[in-house]
Parts: structure tokens; C-alpha cells; sequence
């Protein structure tokens, strides 16, 4: 594509041309002058699918855990980017999707970030590549981890959050945009963490995440 002395933009490629022709959903010959007022822009190729992500460092992971119930208290699901625990390895988390499973019961889930640390959450475990070139190096598994447990009191702020139902024996999946930069704004006490606790007593649930996992930068901190 080239910009005329007229101030318009010439397709001299046929392939080009072609998908504008389709795109403006014009007849007969293909365009050779389109006026600039129509801002047109052709999509190639998408560099931002899943498939691309590899090139980007940028790895998808999926992780899942069972919450038992405990009598008089919430059970929890805390996810932790990196590094979690220990270690240096500063990264962009971005939550993509998660899902909820009820058992014999409907349940209400809360979700949000939190600075307050795991709680009781335990038996952190780290997520699962789901793109196979992550095998055989150190991207084998996700740097962030998830864990459950229980407790009275609740692991998450005093803030508006995102609350959902789950009627029983179903699972919900929900599309959510979450991103956690391995920030501390505790004083190297905790690192923000990502929450979903049940906000009923006694109520077991299972939990699903998928993520993208890639090095943060240093203008993105």
C-alpha cells in the first residue's frame, strides 16, 4: 500500500484489494483509489490469537482446585502470581476465565483482588501449560500457584466485588479480565492475589482458571 501525490491510498497488491473489495462490499473491478475518509485498515494476520502467544513469552496455563466444606466457615480459593513465596521473577498475570463448580447445593461466590495475603489457603499447586512447546524448560509449569482452605473470617476486602450464583450441580464459566503484576504494596509482606471464596458456610466448590503468564516490563510496572 502506497500514499498518492492526491492524498489517497493506492492498493497496488491484488490480494489486498481483493479483501477491501469484499470488505466494502463493492462489484466489478477491484479498487485502485479509496478515500482516506474511510480509514481502511486490513487484519492480515492477528499476532494476538493464543497460538502467537509463544512468540510473545507469553504462555497460557490452566489450573484447578477442590474446596471441601468446613463446618461455620467459607471455603476459599487464593491464586498467587510469582513470586510467590520467595524468588524473583516478576510477571504479567492476566486471568482470562474462570469457572465454578457447585456440588448438591446452589451456592454465591465473591471474587476479587486482595493485598491481606493466603489466609488459610494451603497445598498451593502451580498451573498447567496448554500449549506444548512450554515442555521441556522451565516454563513446564505456571510461576503463579493456587490454593484453598477455610476460614471464619473472609479473605477479602471490604469493597464492592463481583458476585455470582452457582445453582447446584452446575458449572458456570465466566469471562474475566484480571491482571496481577507480582505487585507488593504490603512491604514485602504479601503480594496482591487474586480471591474466590463462597460467601454461604459449609459449602464445598471446585475452581477453574485459565491465565497468560509472560515477563512484565519495566514500563508496564
Amino acid at each position: 500500500m502506497q500514499q498518492t501525490p492526491e492524498g489517497y491510498l493506492l492498493l497496488g497488491n491484488p490480494s489486498p484489494a481483493e479483501q477491501a473489495m469484499r470488505a466494502l462490499e463493492l462489484k466489478g473491478d477491484l479498487p485502485q483509489l479509496v478515500d482516506p475518509r474511510f480509514q481502511l485498515g486490513l487484519n492480515l494476520l492477528d499476532l494476538d490469537t493464543m497460538p502467537y502467544g509463544f512468540l510473545q513469552k507469553k504462555l497460557r496455563y490452566v489450573v484447578s482446585k477442590a474446596g471441601a466444606a468446613v463446618a461455620a466457615q467459607h471455603t476459599q480459593f487464593c491464586f498467587v502470581p510469582p513470586p510467590n513465596f520467595g524468588g524473583n521473577r516478576p510477571t504479567l498475570v492476566h486471568i482470562r476465565r474462570v469457572h465454578i463448580i457447585a456440588g448438591a447445593t446452589a451456592i454465591e461466590v465473591q471474587m476479587g483482588l486482595s493485598a491481606g495475603g493466603p489466609g488459610a489457603c494451603g497445598a498451593f499447586v502451580a498451573g498447567s501449560p496448554c500449549d506444548d512447546r512450554a515442555y521441556g524448560g522451565a516454563t513446564a509449569s505456571a510461576g503463579s500457584t493456587m490454593g484453598t482452605g477455610n476460614a471464619v473470617a473472609s479473605l477479602l476486602p471490604a469493597q464492592p466485588l463481583r458476585i455470582v450464583n452457582v445453582p447446584l450441580n452446575t458449572m458456570l464459566t465466566l469471562d474475566v479480565d484480571y491482571v496481577l503484576t507480582s505487585r507488593d504494596v504490603t512491604g514485602g509482606v504479601f503480594l496482591t492475589s487474586f480471591v474466590a471464596e463462597v460467601s454461604g458456610l459449609n459449602v464445598p466448590a471446585t475452581l477453574t482458571m485459565e491465565f497468560d503468564e509472560r515477563p512484565l516490563m519495566t514500563s508496564e510496572r
